[in-house]
């Protein structure tokens, strides 16, 4: 009997224990009033598990649940759960706010999300990351233009043996465009169809690319 009452008088205190430290767990995980917006650039300067709000558009990477985040200052790997989303449909190269954690690694410093807003879902030329104020270029013309320099691009696709990597054609040239299937939203392109592609020059080390942000099919 004396056995019986330690032990209930020892799960009492843990139980009071457990509701002292709740409300404070939970102000540290859901108060971001006093936080103030950083840029990139400023993010990766901080130390460790530091939280942080980020704005920028946003791509996937080809890893579950890794994204890329871009501001006028930089990028960043972003790590969201699937579940951070609530509903929100991904689009790619839309403006999201980033709320989260500086996580500093061996190697490299990335951000731990635990939060996502998206601030603009629109996927039009003109509102998104800038396009309205470009022109279309040929092919030739794009693959002489420094890396991530954003370009529009039209032309036929052939689809090519890797996954999400296609072939791009116009009347000056051929590039390699990588397309991921969360932009396309559909089916794999055919062979021949002719497309217009909204990117980033992609300088590799013995080659060229197109990042593509988003396609419009035109036929």
């Amino acid at each position: 009997m004396k056995r019986n009452t330690l032990f209930s008088s020892l799960c009492l205190n843990v139980f009071i224990l457990l509701l002292a430290t709740m409300p404070a767990l939970a102000s540290s995980q859901t108060n971001w009033s006093n936080i103030q917006t950083s840029t990139i650039a400023q993010a990766l300067t901080l130390p460790d598990d530091t939280r942080v709000i980020l704005e920028g558009t946003i791509t996937s990477l080809n890893r579950h649940e890794r994204y890329e985040l871009r501001d006028a200052t930089g990028t960043v790997v972003v790590d969201i759960d699937d579940d951070l989303w609530r509903g929100q449909r991904f689009v790619s190269g839309q403006k999201v706010r980033i709320f989260g954690e500086v996580d500093v690694k061996s190697n490299r410093i990335e951000i731990d999300a635990s939060r996502v807003e998206v601030v603009s879902a629109t996927n039009s030329p003109q509102n998104n990351s800038g396009w309205g104020s470009l022109t279309l270029t040929t092919i030739a013309k794009a693959i002489t233009l420094p890396d991530d320099t954003q370009v529009i691009l039209e032309g036929t696709v052939t689809p090519l043996n890797r996954r999400e990597r296609y072939e791009l054609r116009d009347a000056t040239g051929t590039v390699v465009v990588d397309i991921d299937d969360d932009i396309m939203g559909r089916a794999p392109l055919a062979k021949g169809q002719r497309i217009r592609v909204f990117g980033e020059v992609d300088i590799k080390r013995n080659s060229i690319e197109i990042d593509a942000n988003r396609i419009e099919i035109i036929q």
